[in-house]
């Protein structure tokens, strides 16, 4: 048994953040289904990868919730949920009828969580956003990138993802408290407030020292040495904090002579002279392939690491040992490779949904679980209410 299978959720989410939070839920047991309007979810249509990514091996119930009967079904749902999960803009599942106020007052037990770009107050909360937009806003972008470049994005939606990782971890929370109280409350998870978070080091940075902190690129502003460095065929990234592994680094290397150099002989002097000191140790990075670089500098224990390319990291030996890459099919048949749920447990292993489902593929049986009689939900099909899977 999976450790959220006796857990509930209808989610109303689109797009990356939503999705992937139900997907956190789903592939642990919980029974999720994945509410869509007639003409299918937002990441179906225009974001596959995501679509991939974050639906395999939910439920889907097509339905047209601007219909009374399309309500209707979904209040009848919700009296038998523990969870609603939904990822529209502030005021949208409010002129659905759908809202945390409504349905929570229809069922006491229910926890409620809204995903947004900016939470559901503030002067921020009706403008639109994506994993960027909150990037831009909360200071991380502004740290993202080439000092002599303009800002960039971080290359991986990990905004979007980590508002998913809030959302869950709210959840979860949330009805814990509700083993004690025996009710449930509307939580929220925004990427603006999880990119602020997450970013927020540099807030404190900027309250203890009093300027501005700058992009860097690869060099990170507290040490030297890090960074990106060149081999012969390539380059790696290596880190050096503190003095300890700064001296690895430099007998690795057989720079053994700066270690004695007054230029290098502290982390503040490191740091000043880090042009000067990153140019001695490309020299020396540059004699090697990066294989044999990164096979060189971790027998002397130094962080290194190679820069994978996409197509390299599927091959990656430890992922792969871990179960962290696995196979699955599109809907119609053809092979994708994905990320596992990045979470391990002693008790159980996630379900691995291998495909994500066909477009009401679930809906009758899900409205037979809500008490529809089989006549009843045809008759939804055939009005258009309710969409069923193509022949």
């Amino acid at each position: 048994m999976k450790p959220l299978s006796d857990l509930r959720v209808l989610s109303f989410t689109h797009a990356a953040s939503g999705p992937y939070a139900g997907r956190l839920l789903s592939e642990w047991g919980a029974d999720l289904v994945k509410v869509e309007p007639p003409g299918g979810a937002f990441e179906r249509q225009s974001a596959q990868h995501h679509h991939y990514l974050s639906n395999r091996g939910k439920q889907s119930l097509s339905i047209d919730l601007k219909t009374a009967e399309g309500k209707e079904a979904i209040y009848r749902l919700v009296d038998k949920a523990d969870v609603v999960l939904e990822s529209y803009r502030p005021g949208v599942m409010e002129k659905l009828g759908l809202d945390a106020e409504t349905l929570i007052d229809r069922n006491e037990q229910l926890v409620y969580c809204s995903i947004s770009g900016f939470g559901n107050s503030g002067p921020y909360k009706d403008r639109p956003a994506y994993d960027p937009i909150a990037q831009a806003l909360s200071g991380v972008m502004h740290m993202t990138g080439n000092p002599d470049r303009k800002p960039s994005r971080v290359g991986a939606p990990l905004i979007d993802l980590g508002t998913a990782t809030n959302a869950v971890l709210s959840i979860m929370m949330a009805l814990h408290e509700r083993e004690r109280t025996g009710k449930g409350q509307r939580v929220e998870a925004s990427l603006h407030e999880t990119a602020y978070g997450w970013g927020g080091m540099w807030s404190v940075f900027y309250s203890l020292h009093g300027y501005v902190p700058e992009r860097m690129g690869d060099k990170i502003g507290s040490y030297a040495p890090v960074g990106a460095y060149d081999t012969n065929d390539g380059n790696v990234y290596m880190s050096a904090l503190g003095d300890p592994t700064w001296e690895k680094l430099a007998r690795a290397l057989d720079l053994d002579d700066l270690l004695s150099d007054e230029r290098f002989a502290d982390s503040d002097s490191r740091r000043e002279n880090r042009e000067e000191l990153d140019e001695l140790i490309e020299s020396k990075t540059a004699e090697y392939e990066t294989e044999e670089l990164v096979d060189h500098m971790l027998e002397r224990n130094v962080p290194v690491a190679e820069i994978k390319s996409v197509p390299e990291v599927l091959e990656d030996e430890h992922l792969q040992a871990r179960g962290m890459i696995v196979e699955g099919e599109t809907e119609d048949g053809d092979p994708i490779t994905a990320p596992d749920v990045p979470m391990k447990l002693g008790s159980a292993e996630p379900e691995r949904g291998k495909t994500p489902p066909a477009l009401g593929e679930h809906s009758a049986e899900v409205l037979e679980s809500a008490g529809y009689e089989p006549d009843e939900v045809a008759d939804l099909l055939e009005r258009g209410v309710v969409v069923g899977p193509r022949d």
